[in-house]
């Protein structure tokens, strides 16, 4: 299946999802289990009252969430540069490394 029909899939099976009532009822055990986690994780730091396991679970999605965003932001500038053409060959990262394996397989022969 090609990209642009697998994303057309999923476009539409997300809007027919989201016409349903009561949303929140899908995800309702994933945000359970993920907090669930943060709050184990917390406590195996230590001890603490509720004030001290808020402030811990909260530091800990945050940090969760910000690698996911370091991530995401790493992956789409690896996306730009292999898309992006060069400014001396104006060759995109993608086509110049298709071009070196052709010619390191005619070097090899």
């Amino acid at each position: 299946m090609s990209d642009t029909l697998a994303t057309l899939r999923g476009r539409i099976a997300a809007f027919s999802r989201a016409a349903l009532p009561n949303q929140p009822r899908f995800t309702e055990a994933a945000r359970r289990a993920l907090s669930g986690k943060f709050e184990r994780l917390a406590l195996a730091m230590g001890p603490c009252d509720g004030a001290e396991l808020d402030r811990r679970v909260s530091a800990l999605k945050s940090a969760h969430y910000s690698r996911l965003s370091l991530a995401s932001a790493k992956a789409r500038r690896r996306r730009t540069q292999n898309t992006t053409p060069d400014r001396v060959s104006g060759k995109t990262l993608r086509e110049r490394a298709s071009k070196d394996q052709a010619d390191a397989i005619t070097l090899r022969r």
